[in-house]
C-alpha cells in the first residue's frame, strides 16, 4: 500500500501481443500510458489492502527491471470482489467506529456528510460523457463504482489491469 493504485481494461488482442515482449523489444521510451487500447476505469487512489489485490499476476512473461518500482499486472473478477469486500469491511467499521465517537468529532463526521450531499463536495457523476457514477473516494461511494466495473467489465474480450506506481 502506499501507491497511488488505478483499474483499467486493455483489449485482449493487445495484451496478448505485448505479454511476452522483453525490456528490449519494448525499447527504452516505452510507457504503459501509451499502450493503444488501455482505458482507465477508476483510480482506487492509496488505501487498497495488498490481501486484496494479492491475486494478479505479472503482465509481462519476462522480468522487468522497473518491476521493483511499479505495479502493472493483470487482475481476474477475484481482485474486484476482494477490493469490493474490503470496502464494505472497511466502511462497516467506520460506521462501527461513530457509534463509539464523542458528539463532537460524530458532528464533525456529519458535517462532512453534509457537505457532500449539500452540493459542495457532490460524490455521484452525471457527467453523460464519463462511465464514472462516483466522484468520491469514500469507501461507502467507491464500492458502487467496484460493483459497476465488476458487472460491465467484458473479461472475454478485455484484460483488467491494476496498475500501481
Amino acid at each position: 500500500m502506499g501507491y497511488r493504485a488505478k483499474l483499467m481494461s486493455l483489449p485482449k488482442s493487445k495484451y496478448l501481443e505485448l505479454k511476452d515482449k522483453t525490456e528490449e523489444e519494448l525499447g527504452e521510451d516505452f510507457y504503459f500510458g501509451d499502450i493503444e487500447g488501455l482505458k482507465e476505469l477508476h483510480e482506487i487512489g492509496k488505501d487498497w489492502d495488498d490481501k486484496a489485490v494479492s491475486c494478479k499476476k505479472n503482465f509481462f512473461t519476462n522480468k522487468m527491471e522497473w518491476e521493483s518500482d511499479m505495479e502493472f499486472c493483470v487482475a481476474e473478477k477475484e481482485l474486484l470482489l476482494n477490493l469490493i469486500d474490503n470496502y464494505r469491511e472497511k466502511t462497516a467499521n467506520w460506521y462501527k467506529r461513530l457509534q463509539a465517537m464523542p458528539l463532537d468529532e460524530l458532528k464533525h463526521e456529519m458535517h462532512t456528510k453534509y457537505q457532500h450531499w449539500s452540493g459542495q463536495w457532490i460524490p455521484y457523476n452525471i457527467d453523460e460523457k464519463s462511465e464514472d457514477i462516483v466522484r468520491a473516494w469514500s469507501y461507502e461511494y467507491v464500492v458502487f463504482e467496484l460493483v459497476r466495473i465488476l458487472k460491465s467489465f467484458d473479461f472475454e474480450k478485455n484484460v483488467l489491469i491494476f496498475e500501481a506506481g
